[in-house]
C-alpha cells in the first residue's frame, strides 16, 4: 500500500492545519482535507477511493485491549478515565486493578437514573466521577457541542491532584 499511498496528491499543511485547529485530530480528518483540497468531492467518495478498507491509503488500525490502555496510561503517568461505561460495568473491578481512576458519569446521553447508578458505582470503588460531551468536531454530531455538559468543579480539582501525584 505504500507504493500507492505515495502516488496519491498530497494534502498541504495548511489544510491539514486549518482542519486540526478546529476539531479533535481524528480518522476522519483526512477526508474532510480532501474535499477541501478538490482531490474528491465528498468525504464518502475519499473512503470509497482512498481510504477505505479496500482502498490504497487503508491502514488496519492497532487496537488496544480495555486493559492495555489502562495499562499504558498508568505507565504514562497518566489517569484513565473509563468513557460510556453503562454496558460494561461488570469489567470496572478489572480495570481498576490495572489503574483506572475514573468513570463518566455525566454524559449527554445519560438518564438521571443512569447518572445516578454510574455515581453510585463511582463510589462503590472510590473513582473520580467525570463527564463528558462527546464532542468529536464541529459537525461531526449535530446535536452535540463542546462544552455542552456540566461537571462539578471539585471533581476536576480531584483530577488535578491525582494528576500531581503522578508527574
Amino acid at each position: 500500500n505504500f507504493t500507492a499511498v505515495r502516488s496519491l496528491p498530497s494534502i498541504s499543511t495548511s489544510v491539514k492545519a486549518g482542519i486540526q485547529m478546529t476539531s479533535i485530530p481524528s480518522r476522519a480528518r483526512n477526508p474532510l482535507a480532501m474535499v477541501k483540497m478538490g482531490y474528491v468531492a465528498s468525504t464518502d467518495e475519499a473512503f470509497s477511493l482512498y481510504l477505505g478498507r479496500n482502498g490504497p491509503a487503508y491502514v488496519e488500525r492497532y487496537k488496544l485491549s480495555p486493559l492495555e490502555a489502562v495499562s499504558l496510561i498508568r505507565e504514562a503517568r497518566g489517569l484513565a478515565v473509563l468513557a460510556h461505561p453503562l454496558k460494561v460495568t461488570h469489567f470496572v473491578h478489572s480495570l481498576i486493578e490495572q489503574g483506572l481512576v475514573g468513570l463518566e458519569v455525566y454524559y449527554n446521553g445519560y438518564s438521571a437514573e443512569d447518572i445516578r447508578k454510574l455515581a453510585r458505582l463511582a463510589r462503590k470503588f472510590d473513582l473520580v466521577p467525570t463527564g463528558g460531551s462527546d464532542f468529536h468536531g464541529p459537525g461531526v454530531l449535530d446535536t452535540v457541542e463542546m462544552g455542552g455538559i456540566w461537571v462539578p468543579v471539585e471533581l476536576v480539582e480531584r483530577l488535578r491532584v491525582l494528576a500531581k501525584t503522578r508527574a
